[in-house]
C-alpha cells in the first residue's frame, strides 16, 4: 500500500511551501488528498466538497469536538502521514482528529502569537510527536526548548523546488524588447508582492537616477496601488510591471534579470527579521546576483558565497552605488552569478533538507 498523505493548510493553492513539500512525498510514491479548514477562494460553499464545507464554519481552535464528530459522520478517512503548513491549530480538527497514530510534520512560519496560541501549538506538537519544520535557526532552538525531547525541529529555509530543472532564459527579455528598446539593457529586477515591501515607490523614483540603460522590472503578485503603477507610467520606461506569471514559468522570467532585488527592511516583521526571503532563493537558484538589506539572514548568504551585496536599501544613494557597480561590471555580475549558482547546488535547495528526514521518518526508499 502507497502511504498516505494528507495536507492540511489553511490556503492550501496559495501556499509554495506546501507544494513543495507535496512534490517531495508525490516522488516517493505516497498518494495525497489535500484538506483546508478556511474557505480563502470566495466561492460560493456549493463549490467545495462536504467535508471542507462543513469544516469551514469552524474557526480556527474553536468547535473542535463538535468537528471532529461531525467529521466522522462524514467519513474523512483516516492517514499515515499529515502535513500541516503555517496554523499549528489545523493539528486540532480532523482529519487528524481521525487519524490511527500518524506521523505528523508541521511546517511553522511562526508569526506572532498570544499566549493561547503558543501554548496550543506546544500541546499538540507534544500529543502527536511532529516533525517540525523551521525556516530559521534561532526559531528551531526556541521552538526546542519549548517542545522538549518529544518533537524534533529542523531547518528547511525557504528554498524552491525547481521544478523545470534549469530555467530557460528568455522570456522577460523577449517581453521588454518591444517595451524598452535600449541595447546592452541591464536589468534590475523585483519579484514578489507590494505589501512585503512598503517602498517600492521609494525605489521606482531612486531608479530616475540610475543609468539609461538600466531597467527596474516589478514582478508583482496580488495587488498593488494606482500610486505605483502612474509612478510607473511616467518614469519613462525606467520601470515596468511585468504581468503576473504562472509558477511554472516563474523561474524562466526571473533568469533573464541580471540582479535580483531585497528589499526587506521591516524590522517588526517577525519574518524579515529572522528568516532570508523566499525570493533571495528564487535568485540564487536562477543564478543572479542580488542587492539585499541588512538583514542577518541575507547578510549570512552574502558572506559564506559572495553572491550578493548588502546595503541600507532606505538610503536611495547606496542603492543607486550598488545598482551601478554590478550593472556596470559584466565581469562582476558573472562571477557573482557563477557563485549564486554553487550556494544553490551546493546548499540552497529543498532535496537537500528534506531528503534526509523523509528518509528517517518514513523509511522511504
Amino acid at each position: 500500500m502507497p502511504l498516505q498523505v494528507t495536507i492540511a493548510s489553511a490556503a492550501p493553492t496559495c501556499n509554495r511551501q506546501l507544494a513543495d513539500l507535496s512534490v517531495q512525498f508525490v516522488k516517493r510514491g505516497a498518494t495525497l488528498r489535500t484538506h483546508t479548514s478556511w474557505d480563502c477562494s470566495g466561492q460560493p460553499n456549493e463549490a467545495r466538497g462536504p467535508a471542507e464545507r462543513f469544516l469551514s464554519w469552524f474557526p480556527h481552535g474553536t468547535g473542535l469536538g463538535r468537528a471532529c464528530d461531525f467529521a466522522l459522520d462524514l467519513g474523512l478517512p483516516a492517514t499515515d502521514v499529515l502535513v500541516c503548513v503555517n496554523y499549528p491549530s489545523l493539528l486540532a480538527i480532523p482529519p487528524l482528529a481521525l487519524l490511527r497514530r500518524p506521523k505528523v510534520i508541521y511546517y511553522c512560519l511562526e508569526t506572532v502569537k498570544d499566549a493561547m496560541g503558543i501554548a496550543l501549538e506546544t500541546a499538540l506538537c507534544r500529543r502527536t510527536a511532529a516533525q517540525v519544520l523551521v525556516p530559521e535557526e534561532n526559531r528551531a532552538r526556541a521552538l526546542q526548548s519549548r517542545l522538549g525531547k518529544r518533537c524534533a525541529v529542523h531547518v528547511i529555509p525557504n528554498v524552491p523546488y525547481l521544478r523545470a530543472g534549469v530555467p530557460r532564459p528568455g522570456k522577460l527579455r523577449e517581453y521588454l524588447a518591444p517595451r524598452v528598446p535600449r541595447k546592452d539593457l541591464t536589468i534590475v529586477l523585483y519579484s514578489g508582492v507590494y505589501h512585503a515591501y512598503n517602498r517600492l515607490e521609494h525605489i521606482i523614483t531612486s531608479a530616475a537616477a540610475w543609468p539609461s540603460t538600466i531597467c527596474l522590472v516589478l514582478m508583482l503578485a496580488g495587488r498593488y496601488p494606482n500610486s505605483l503603477r502612474d509612478l510607473v507610467t511616467t518614469s519613462g520606461s525606467r520601470a515596468v510591471i511585468v504581468p503576473p506569471v504562472g509558477t511554472g514559468e516563474l523561474f524562466d522570467w526571473i533568469a533573464d534579470a541580471d540582479i535580483g532585488l531585497l528589499p526587506y527592511e521591516d524590522k517588526d516583521d517577525i519574518n524579515v527579521q529572522f528568516c532570508a526571503p523566499q525570493k533571495l532563493f528564487d535568485y540564487l537558484a536562477c543564478g543572479i546576483p542580488f542587492i539585499g538589506s541588512r538583514r542577518p539572514s541575507i547578510q549570512a548568504v552574502e558572506q559564506e558565497f559572495g553572491c550578493g551585496l548588502s546595503i541600507d536599501m532606505t538610503d536611495s544613494a547606496a542603492l543607486a552605488e550598488a545598482v551601478m557597480i554590478l550593472g556596470g561590471d559584466s565581469v562582476l555580475r558573472r562571477v557573482m552569478a557563477e557563485k549564486a549558482r554553487k550556494a544553490h547546488i551546493e546548499k540552497y535547495h529543498y532535496e537537500r533538507y528534506i531528503t534526509p528526514i523523509c528518509s528517517r521518518i518514513f523509511a522511504f526508499n
